[in-house]
């Protein structure tokens, strides 16, 4: 996924075009016995989509083409939005640009081991281009056919005989071919040789169009997630792909840098640092670009937390003496103090568009768990208890907000709404139940649990039902954080003898490290899905 935010951006400004993306010529009747939807799974959440086409013409680009996908809901195969797409066949045509398909169903390869070499190939492309440069869309896109042809999927593409005048015209300047016939060869080769050895392979989704239409295949989405990590010598904050790939030292400074939060997005990522003399409040993009200082105070500026668009940012700070909550624009404008109270205010999260932010203050005597508009305004106090409520998170919708509490005379997780009412006790175990995240729906929990004897990662759904044991592990696991769609959760383990990053779907299948370093990689931030 090297450089493929800006390659999709660049594929938006490219003039509009009117030529087929495959092929001159039309042939619909060629793969009359190939059935290429045969063993896959339709997609539920994605069977009425909208796909419009957005050819590109930038040899640089990422994708072969990139597509806009709608009307669909969260899913673990297809994320909403811009997709960088493929070509299955490539004897057919492609609708112009700025069509729409309507109606279009989608379906999950990961179920069928016919698509595995398709999927693994994807997955070590970042490699492919990391060891090559050289490697371009339209070389990519040949190896798309030359696989298809060989898993049985679509006609074959016979890259080193076909006459270079059989070979579609967008592989070709003129009448010179623009693909390496040896090049492209060789990565199939190689690819059909691992694909079936390979595990933890991401899948990705193939739209089913018309029968004279180029039907589409997009790489399995990702999630981002941001992590901190000893291994340069000091605290520095990195983002990796959910599939291990694409890991980016977003701080790479010689200070000290953690407590990182990600947008939902996966385009923005905020951090603490005392590069400057003393901790701050950065935001910084997912390619490590834009870093900006947004509270440059002498003071000491701590827990900051994103909303899920990347454009508002909550954090604590002493600024006025003691600790209270803040909120600024992720430019650094707008500045304000939320809770301007003489106690300790402390542990923000804000919700995912920015207008309500969760606390813990001990304002009334101990720590109990507030919420406050973003302005200032209605402020609540959602417990009241003697005991000790930390860690609030608020979902997406600010409705519900969870915490750790020891009211039960243990740690246990809880769910309220955000007008007070309708406490629920999720975990309910004899056990230390900490460290929540909710997803931004609201629906589940991911927590960690020692009650079947050591540290494991956990789902609840937020009335408490289903209840699923994600890890099953001697080692530690820690610091969950589920994605936005509830669907992977990212967290920290010392199964392999130091703490690692890996995520797992939340139905405990997929289980992948992500990191493989002898210095600890801790405390997860996982995005959305991300194309």
């Amino acid at each position: 996924m090297i450089n493929r935010i800006l390659s999709l951006q660049s594929l938006f400004c490219a003039v509009v075009i009117f030529l087929s993306a495959c092929q001159d010529n039309v042939s619909t009747n060629l793969e009359d016995s190939l059935d290429l939807f045969a063993g896959l799974e339709e997609i539920p959440e994605a069977s009425q989509s909208s796909v419009t086409i957005n050819q590109g013409a930038d040899d640089t680009a990422d994708g072969y083409f990139t597509i806009s996908v709608d009307n669909i809901t969260a899913n673990r195969a297809l994320a909403p939005g811009l997709n960088e797409a493929w070509c299955l066949e490539w004897h057919k045509s492609l609708r112009s640009n700025g069509d729409v398909h309507d109606n279009v169903k989608w379906y999950d390869t990961s179920a069928s081991t016919s698509w595995k070499p398709l999927n693994y190939f994807f997955s070590i492309r970042g490699e492919l281009q990391a060891d090559d440069p050289e490697l371009t869309y339209r070389d990519i896109q040949a190896v798309v056919w030359v696989l298809a042809g060989k898993m049985g999927i679509a006609p074959e593409f016979d890259v080193l005989n076909l006459p270079a005048d059989r070979i579609p015209s967008r592989l070709r300047d003129g009448s010179e071919l623009a693909i390496d016939r040896e090049k492209v060869a060789g990565i199939a080769r190689r690819v059909m040789k691992e694909a079936p050895q390979a595990s933890g392979v991401p899948a990705g989704a193939v739209a089913q169009t018309a029968r004279d239409e180029q039907d589409i295949f997009t790489p399995a989405a990702t999630y981002k997630v941001a992590f901190f990590s000893q291994r340069a010598g000091d605290r520095e904050v990195y983002l990796v792909d959910s599939d291990g790939t694409n890991l980016v030292n977003l701080s790479n400074n010689g200070a000290e840098d953690f407590q990182q939060s990600i947008s939902v997005d996966g385009q923005r990522v905020t951090f603490i640092s005392n590069r400057d003399g003393n901790f701050e409040i950065y935001v910084v993009d997912a390619d490590g670009s834009n870093l900006t200082n947004l509270s440059n105070n002498a003071a000491a500026d701590e827990e900051p937390t994103i909303s899920a668009n990347g454009q508002r940012v909550a954090f604590k700070s002493n600024r006025d003496g003691n600790n209270e909550i803040y909120v600024v624009d992720a430019d650094g404008s707008n500045l304000t103090n939320l809770t301007n109270n003489a106690a300790a205010d402390i542990q923000p999260t804000i919700s995912a568009d920015g207008q309500r932010v969760v606390f813990q203050s001990n304002r009334d005597g101990n720590a109990e768990i507030y919420v406050v508009d973003s302005d200032g305004s209605n402020l609540t106090r959602l417990t009241n208890n003697a005991a000790l409520d930390e860690l609030p998170s608020i979902s997406a919708d600010g409705q519900r907000v969870i915490f750790q509490s020891n009211r039960d005379g243990n740690s246990e997780i809880y769910v309220v709404d955000s007008d007070g009412t309708n406490l629920t006790n999720l975990s309910n175990s004899a056990a230390f139940d900490r460290l929540p995240s909710i997803s931004a729906d609201g629906q589940r929990i991911a927590f960690t649990s020692n009650r079947d004897g050591n540290f494991e990662i956990y789902v609840v759904d937020f009335d408490g039902s289903n209840l699923t044991r994600l890890t099953n592990n001697p080692g530690l696991d820690l610091t969950p954080s589920i994605s936005a769609d509830g669907q992977r959760v990212a967290f920290q383990s010392n199964r392999d003898g130091n703490f690692e990053i890996y995520v797992v779907d939340a139905d405990g299948s997929n289980l992948m490290r992500l990191t493989n370093n002898a210095a600890s990689d801790v405390f997860t931030s996982i995005s959305g899905l991300v194309p």
